[in-house]
């Protein structure tokens, strides 16, 4: 297929990325950073490599005319760069939950970068700010429950760090399987990990403690609040392991020839279940402990 044919899509990508990247930076959106490495991906699945890159060149070289070259370049090159990087790895490794984390991660870390440079650079604190306008809203209704103000806001930012990390891992999931759906209805052939093999094979007790314990040296190095911290760390792994007792029961469904399309919208509904995120979550973890999927199938 000639350069010329593959032009389009290039084009698409450059506007998709250059939109999405302004839309962020410019109302604060965070979550919307994730976008580049996700049209990197779907650029990748069905173009060759210098089309995601093009793309992404090109958006960082569009937007240094709407603000800084350091933010244009770094969010489109990086997220274009990093979306190619983390997709083939897992394709090459055929492990979805690699993807998972990778995506995860460089979402969290972008929202906390943007926290931090709005604190230092521009003198911006914006959970300070979240939190002025949840008293001003809630204040009086909330203290005259008995419900601690400043806890609850300390509950809400742990919980936003979380909760973008899922954001991450959910999208990159989707963009996975809707980048590989486009591909084949473009006739061409591609490999995509299964869900059904999640599995977090790392993540056995020690290595679980060993987290636990880098944090808590990390917050004492930096005055940071351990116990919030660690919360944040068990959101992630809830969510992970949450994946995992999914990909658990729908590997035991298929195995006995039953279609999981109904089974997936009902772990969807199970999610905002707290109770459901545990049950799932406890499976999860118990089964990568015990490895149930070669017990018996």
């Amino acid at each position: 297929m000639s350069r010329q044919t593959h032009m389009p899509a290039m084009l698409i990508g450059w506007a998709f990325i250059s939109i999405s990247v302004y839309v962020s930076l410019s109302l604060g959106v965070t979550a919307f950073l994730m976008l580049p490495p996700m049209y990197a991906c779907f650029l990748s699945f069905s173009s060759p490599r210098w089309v995601s890159l093009g793309a992404a060149l090109l958006s960082g070289l569009t937007l240094t005319l709407f603000m800084d070259p350091l933010h244009a370049l770094l969010y489109t090159l990086a997220g274009g760069v990093f979306g190619i990087v983390a997709y083939s790895l897992s394709h090459v490794m055929e492990r979805v939950e690699l993807l998972v984390v990778l995506m995860g991660s460089y979402l969290s870390m972008l929202y906390m970068l943007y926290i931090i440079a709005a604190r230092e650079l521009l003198g911006v604190d914006l959970h300070a700010g979240v939190k002025t306008a949840l008293v001003e809203m809630f204040g009086k209704e909330l203290t005259s429950m008995g419900i601690n103000i400043t806890e609850l806001f300390r509950q809400i930012a742990a919980l936003s760090f979380g909760g973008i990390f899922m954001i991450g891992g959910v999208l990159a999931l989707w963009s996975l399987y809707m980048g590989a759906r486009l591909a084949a209805s473009r006739g061409t052939p591609v490999r995509v990990p299964n869900f059904l093999a999640f599995r977090l094979r790392e993540l056995t007790l020690l290595p679980i403690a060993a987290l636990y314990a880098v944090l808590y040296l990390l917050s004492v190095s930096v005055g940071g609040d351990f116990w919030q911290m660690a919360s944040v760390l068990t959101f992630i792994l809830l969510f992970l392991f949450f994946l995992q007792g999914i990909s658990f029961i729908a590997w035991w469904r298929a195995k006995r020839g039953k279609n999981n399309r109904l089974f997936y919208l009902l772990a969807f509904l199970l999610f905002l279940i707290p109770m459901g995120q545990i049950g799932m979550g406890l499976l999860g973890f118990i089964e990568n402990m015990t490895q149930m999927r070669k017990i018996g199938g």
